[in-house]
């Protein structure tokens, strides 16, 4: 099974100390314990003035309403991006072990510096994220 969602919603922040939230989320429920699911992210542009800034990102789950958790088991970045860069994308691959739903959120902070705002999707971004359930 395959689910997406797709948004252009602006999705800001100045946090430096810990990954926010970005509300965006994807939920499956994978049909059997030993299904991986392959998280698909191309998130939309990002923006802010200050050439030293930077943006990690992070990807997070919860299992059934139990609390979000980092995809690497730590608090982790998966990826940083630069000043004003387009798209990027991260695909991971999760092992639950559950039958329960999982839902992802992708999470993000200022890094590297500066004092702007960052700006997970905007100028017209669009972040898109598929979740694909893989059977083992």
């Amino acid at each position: 099974q395959i689910v997406a969602a797709e948004t252009t919603s602006v999705i800001s922040t100045t946090n430096d100390s810990a990954p926010q939230a970005t509300g965006f989320t994807l939920a499956i429920t994978p049909s059997a314990t030993s299904s991986k699911i392959l998280i698909m992210l191309s998130a939309g542009r990002q923006d802010q003035s200050d050439a030293n800034l930077r943006m990690g990102i992070y990807l997070y789950y919860d299992v059934g309403g139990a609390g979000y958790n980092s995809v690497t088991g730590g608090a982790d970045k998966i990826v940083t991006t630069s000043e004003n860069t387009g798209p990027h994308s991260i695909n991971w691959l999760l092992s639950p072990s559950t039958t329960s739903a999982v839902t992802v959120q992708p999470y993000f902070i200022r890094d590297h510096g500066g004092t702007e705002t960052v700006y997970f999707n905007n100028s017209g971004g669009r972040t898109q994220m598929q979740l694909l359930e893989i059977g083992a």
